[in-house]
């Protein structure tokens, strides 16, 4: 039978296939999740950032009456006028993806984008208007996947949230 033996690092030296297996998949819970966490997050902030500047520049152009228009007859949110959830949403597409990027605030800046993306796939895409333009998409699903994943998780040891906590528990 082989036996555990602490290495005093944390990792446990088992013999056998067991032991490379352990290892293997301590290696990959260590180094490999973070990566993908971050390139999860990398992802998902770009993808949303992109929109986000892309508002923006729209209303520095002063035609910020496009983006309302938008929100009332392409994509509207049902309850909400665009000239409200027009400038909302920009800043949202604009300061979440900087938090989950970064990590600091990780899982606000996940479950902000989560909300956003399960409003337009679950609600605006639902809407006569969202069906005629085609608002819903199936690469919403991977973003809430991605987002869901984030929140449920966090940023990961790769993160600003981390070197925070890190340095607050000591």
């Amino acid at each position: 039978m082989n036996e555990a033996v602490d290495s005093g690092d944390g990792y446990r030296s088992v013999g056998g296939i067991r032991g490379l297996y352990a290892n293997l998949s301590d290696g990959v819970t260590k180094w490999l999740f973070p990566i993908g966490l971050l390139a999860a997050r990398i992802y998902l902030g770009w993808t949303i950032f992109k929109s986000g500047w892309a508002r923006l520049t729209t209303w520095l152009d002063g035609k910020g009456s496009n983006e309302i228009f938008l929100f009332d007859n392409i994509h509207p949110v049902p309850g909400l006028p665009g000239s409200i959830i027009a400038p909302v949403t920009m800043v949202g597409e604009l300061v979440l993806p900087i938090l989950l990027v970064f990590g600091i605030f990780g899982r606000l800046g996940a479950g902000g984008i989560l909300i956003m993306v399960l409003v337009i796939e679950l609600v605006a895409a639902q809407t006569p208007q969202g069906k005629e333009n085609g608002i819903a998409n199936l690469i919403h699903y991977v973003w809430i996947v991605l987002a869901a994943m984030l929140v449920l998780r966090g940023p990961g040891w790769l993160s600003l949230d981390h070197l925070l906590l890190r340095t607050e528990k000591r």
